[in-house]
């Protein structure tokens, strides 16, 4: 057992030492930290648990691929499973009943044929290591954007997201998503630039599915190394963050949107970077009664007043 750390430590040195006769003071000290640091385990969930499971569980002791753990609750199973680069995959499953387990969360990409019942910690196990398997492409191709480029967006990238949006300039960013087969999909600029928009488009021509992504991407921007994100002025005080703050909002996140502020106006010396939401939600107050095109709405930009569009959802 280990509980405490240095606190007992102290307390034992202290103890055995000339410094203190308060022996019963002492044990108190003891007995508390030992309890602040040991878990209680909800005993209403002991009769939710058939032998099986337990047996289950134990048969996986010896096997240093597969991890298998109870949360508070016995019916809180997680599961973490190794795959052959030594990359850890935590699955959070929930006992229900007798031969019946849900998978709760994963930081995998999603899949629909994973949201099923199981019978048993068996086939999770079996399901999830052919399905970690078939993802070796993807895991590598993300790991190789991840190491050479600035992700702008998800701000804690992880397996569980498909996409990234990586900083080509100061204003640009491209967005590119990756298949379970490890291949590119949906590139676009986010940010105006006519220079870096025809090196997309005629680089996608003569894209080589037999190169890794990011090899491609910097053959057609022509970059060796991947510019790293200067910290902005623009952000809110104390928040160790390089994302800039929205100009309409004045956040980083919102509850109920996703991603972070965007370079959205062609503007180069404007500056401004805004939610999608919140630029879409302000020009459409703005126009009044002036109709969209398709859902993009247009206006001029809150920061310089140029003129901008946008839609709503992200193409």
């Amino acid at each position: 057992m280990y509980a405490g750390g240095n606190s007992v430590k102290e307390i034992f040195t202290e103890l055995f030492s000339s410094k203190s006769n308060a022996v019963l003071d002492l044990l108190d000290r003891f007995h508390f930290e030992v309890d602040s640091v040991i878990k209680t385990v909800d005993i209403s969930s002991l009769s939710l648990i058939d032998k099986s499971l337990l047996n289950e569980v134990q048969k996986y002791e010896n096997d240093i691929n597969v991890q298998i753990r109870f949360g508070s609750a016995l019916c809180d199973i997680q599961c973490c499973i190794r795959d052959a680069n030594f990359r850890q995959h935590v699955i959070c499953v929930e006992y229900k009943s007798y031969q019946k387990l849900l998978v709760k969360s994963t930081q995998l990409p999603h899949a629909g044929s994973l949201e099923r019942e199981y019978n048993n910690l068996d086939e999770i196990v079996t399901t999830f290591r052919e399905f970690i398997l078939d993802l070796t492409p993807y895991f590598h191709q993300l790991e190789l954007i991840d190491r050479n480029c600035t992700v702008k967006e998800p701000r804690n990238p992880s397996f569980k997201d498909d996409y990234r949006k990586i900083l080509i300039d100061d204003r640009i960013w491209l967005h590119v998503e990756v298949t379970s087969e490890g291949l590119a999909n949906n590139l676009h600029l986010i940010g105006q630039s006519e220079f870096w928009q025809n090196k997309l488009q005629d680089g996608l021509i003569n894209w080589d599915h037999d190169r890794d992504i990011i090899e491609n991407i910097s053959q057609i921007f022509d970059i060796e190394v991947f510019p790293q994100c200067e910290r902005s002025q623009n952000t809110d005080i104390g928040n160790e963050t390089d994302s800039q703050v929205c100009s309409i909002c004045l956040c980083v996140e919102l509850p109920d949107v996703q991603g972070v502020p965007q370079p959205l106006c062609s503007n180069l010396s404007c500056g401004a970077y805004f939610h999608r939401t919140c630029l879409h939600m302000w020009l459409v107050t703005s126009a009044r009664n002036r109709p969209q095109t398709f859902g993009v709405a247009s206006g001029s930009c809150p920061s310089c007043l140029q003129a901008i569009s946008c839609n709503e959802k992200e193409i």
